[in-house]
């Protein structure tokens, strides 16, 4: 995954949706080693965001955000392993899904940490 930028959330959806319809789930789940920065907690397909490295945690159990996430004013995060495992879930039932409803689905697990029936 292509880390370090900036991009309208549909739009990464859409490439993640790209690389479910040419390798599977198995591609989709290859590489989530990143994470989705937002500027605020309402996450919608317009939203921009960044996408970097993951949170790490120092020896004092103080999250430590990646300098471009911060560097744009970015803090709110959803992880890759979430996103991906929420598309896929997506993709399962329908593989045809509106970005509108992976976004609604992504959101619906971070609110109910529970998958969304489409």
């Amino acid at each position: 995954m292509e880390k370090n930028r900036i991009v309208i959330f549909k739009e990464f959806l859409n490439e993640l949706r790209e690389i479910y319809l040419k390798n599977g789930e198995d591609g989709l789940m290859k590489d989530y080693d990143w994470a989705v920065y937002f500027s605020d907690d309402m996450i919608e397909s317009e939203s921009s965001c960044c996408v970097a490295d993951d949170v790490t945690v120092d020896d004092d159990d103080e999250e430590i955000y990646p300098e471009f996430a911060i560097n744009n004013d970015m803090e709110y995060v959803v992880y890759g392993e979430i996103i991906c495992d929420v598309l896929a879930n997506c993709f399962m039932q329908n593989s045809n899904c509106e970005v509108s409803e992976m976004v609604e689905a992504i959101n619906y697990y971070l609110e109910y940490d529970n998958y969304m029936d489409l």
